[in-house]
């Protein structure tokens, strides 16, 4: 079914965490991008549809604050209103960051919310406490809230959304393809979100946190239009048309009907922790990935007679 066809060698090595590979294709250049996050760093990749002109490019993270670099959670390529070549979105312990992939520019920073630096972090020591008793060490050792760790992102028209560790969603507007300005976040979860996913029909974006609870937004994003309690720990989240698709740590892959909550299918799809799930709307296929070191390649059938089917078609 399929062929290896070429390869790129992409400095760094991908790191440890889940949905740190990104891949857009750019149509009006017939051209694809990826990018891979590392630890420290982003590398990037480029080339035409005959796999000519292939360009390599790397983004190290480094932070003036702080005394070693930012750990890379997430990496997603975007391309708000489709203007233009994709902007690389990374999400690290302390901050969310935005560069172009034409020039590998910065072009937008925010911190995670409730992130504190050591400076600050020694400057709330020293005006808290003047008993001597307790040290600035000891004080960021125990400090709770001094990395966030922030999963999900998306892009919808003009704005881009990511998911924080309090529960929240950042949103930044992208006037043009360098200029980006923060706009208030949207609070529906109290725990840390897990992922974002949005339906490239439909326009409804679905957000999960780590208890379980999926939250379905409009266009828009005025207000939640539907809440669902799947009661799982999620793992991994996807939208296909009017179905929620979520993996959990147990290996198991859950579809929910968007409309009533209901659980329509439930795929015990692999051994361990699912750690993707990707959809090609088109044709109504279904991947999945999971540490476990199995990659599934799913059909669903929404037309058959039963109610609803899925069908295994690779396994590698």
């Amino acid at each position: 079914m399929y062929e290896f066809n070429d390869g790129v060698d992409l400095t760094p090595p991908v790191g440890a965490f889940s949905n740190n590979v990104s891949g857009y294709y750019y149509e009006p250049r017939f051209t694809t991008y990826v990018a891979a996050g590392g630890k420290h760093s982003v590398g990037l990749c480029q080339w035409d549809s005959k796999f000519d002109n292939v360009k390599t490019d790397q983004i190290i993270m480094h932070d003036e604050t702080e005394d070693v670099n930012p750990v890379i959670i997430q990496v997603k390529l975007v391309s708000p209103n489709d203007r233009g070549p994709p902007i690389v979105v990374i999400t690290t312990l302390t901050h969310v960051r935005l560069y172009a992939v034409a020039d590998t520019k910065h072009i937008f920073s925010v911190r995670q919310p409730g992130f504190k630096t050591k400076i600050e972090l020694t400057k709330e020591y020293e005006d808290r406490d003047a008993s001597g008793k307790t040290t600035a060490q000891d004080v960021i050792a125990n400090a709770k809230e001094m990395y966030q760790i922030s999963r999900g992102i998306t892009c919808v028209d003009s704005y881009i959304y990511v998911g924080c560790n309090d529960g929240s969603i950042l949103v930044m507007h992208c006037n043009n393809s360098r200029h980006v300005t923060l706009k208030p976040t949207l609070k529906e979860h109290q725990n840390a979100i897990i992922g974002l996913a949005t339906c490239a029909y439909d326009y409804l974006t679905v957000c999960a946190d780590v208890t379980g609870d999926v939250s379905v937004w409009p266009r828009n994003f005025k207000t939640v239009t539907k809440l669902i309690r799947t009661k799982h720990n999620i793992s991994a989240l996807n939208i296909l048309r009017k179905h929620i698709i979520v993996g959990n740590y147990q290996g198991l892959v859950l579809l929910f009907n968007i409309a009533s909550g209901e659980l329509v299918a439930e795929i015990a799809a692999h051994g361990r922790e699912v750690t993707s799930v990707s959809v090609a709307p088109e044709s109504a296929y279904m991947l999945t990935a999971s540490r476990d070191g199995v990659v599934n390649i799913w059909k669903l059938h929404t037309r058959r007679p039963e109610a609803f089917s899925v069908r295994m078609t690779t396994r590698d």
